[in-house]
């Protein structure tokens, strides 16, 4: 099956396969989605059982979901073209997590393909299928800019560098394969790659900059 997420744990990268992410901080348990009820599910990475059921509030097909590292947010995206912002909370006394509807961000016009959520730098870019990345401001929940190029397909994948905040973003090519563009996180161009290869998702690694040389997956 197709890779569709990467994390990186003590620098050694592990991939989950499409339509899950690792429900953080505590990678015994995964979020799927895309089940015949367009509601997420939390489930069990070593045996599959379904904790708990996080009831989607549009009727929409969620197409994909990014997470804070510390768990506390969780952000989906889908046919609805509207960003979802969701919040984690622990119950001390019953131990209960519970995910519930925070708010909801519209600037798309079309479907949303890539969502990644940044922890570090408290944004969050979402590629659609209108060929834009949007960057929204995680504590605000607002928007901030768009990422575009005129020559830009839909946005596949999309990642954000925990080190600078740059923004890679990951676009379907009109010839076959995959278009990598590079952003700072002021919005500003960088650098473009084209590839050969349909990717499925992208990571990046997060060394100490000028010491490190940074790589994407």
């Amino acid at each position: 099956k197709a890779v569709g997420f990467i994390s990186f744990q003590n620098d050694v990268p592990i991939g989950l396969v499409q339509k899950r992410i690792f429900l953080f901080p505590n990678l015994s348990k995964y979020i799927s989605w895309g089940h015949w009820d367009q509601n997420l599910r939390v489930c069990s990475m070593e045996s599959g059982k379904v904790f708990s059921i996080i009831e989607n509030i549009h009727d929409d097909d969620i197409i994909c979901c990014g997470m804070t590292d510390n768990g506390r947010f969780l952000v989906s995206g889908g046919s609805s073209s509207i960003v979802k912002i969701w919040k984690q909370t622990n119950d001390r006394k019953s131990k209960i997590t519970e995910i519930q509807a925070l708010s909801l961000l519209r600037g798309h016009s079309d479907c949303i393909l890539s969502i990644a959520v940044s922890q570090e730098w408290s944004i969050i870019a979402t590629g659609s299928k209108d060929n834009t990345c949007i960057i929204w401001d995680l504590n605000r929940s607002s928007y901030i800019h768009t990422l575009y190029d005129p020559t830009s397909g839909p946005v596949i994948a999309v990642a954000i560098s925990k080190v600078n905040g740059n923004i890679v973003t990951v676009d379907e090519s009109t010839s076959g394969g995959s278009v990598l563009r590079l952003w700072s996180i002021n919005g500003n161009f960088l650098a473009v790659h084209h590839s050969s290869l349909r990717i499925t998702c992208i990571a990046i690694t997060s060394g100490v900059d000028g010491i490190s040389r940074n790589v994407i997956f």
